[in-house]
């Protein structure tokens, strides 16, 4: 029986402790040309990003440790101007998304997961006039039982 972790559960976690978004998470990877000019700011895209499987540790059927990582992906809107393109307002406001973020995920254990969350890494994504995103990369480990 498999029973995969699933990334509702994470946006639900979000949801719950992160109100500066307002519910604004959702389980899809963000399309590069995703503008938020028409949107709330900030959003949240919850994803699969990577995973990796032990070898089977079983002669007689199946039993893998499979360690998942999942990116959270914020895109907020920008307050600087055209004429001035850097904002302490930007990175004020980043730095309390990403801090309720990984406070909301960092230790929880979600279902089906062997392990609590621990935050893998973080960068900066697209910046532009308009938005500035941000990754934060977080780690689990759950069992394959066949």
């Amino acid at each position: 029986m498999i029973h995969l972790p699933d990334l509702v559960d994470w946006a639900d976690c979000l949801t719950e402790n992160c109100p500066t978004f307002g519910g604004r998470f959702y389980q899809v990877i963000p399309d590069d040309s995703l503008m938020i000019d028409d949107r709330e700011s900030p959003v949240g895209f919850v994803y699969l990003s990577g995973d990796a499987a032990e070898t089977n540790s079983i002669a007689t059927g199946v039993r893998q440790r499979v360690a998942m990582e999942v990116t959270v992906e914020v895109i907020q809107r920008r307050t600087a101007s055209k004429t001035d393109k850097f904002s302490s307002v930007d990175a004020d406001q980043q730095r309390i998304y990403r801090l309720e973020i990984q406070a909301a995920l960092v230790g929880w254990k979600p279902v089906n997961c062997l392990i609590p969350i621990e935050r893998v890494s973080g960068e900066q994504g697209k910046k532009d006039l308009r938005q500035l995103t941000y990754k934060d990369t977080f780690r689990t480990d759950y069992m394959i039982f066949k």
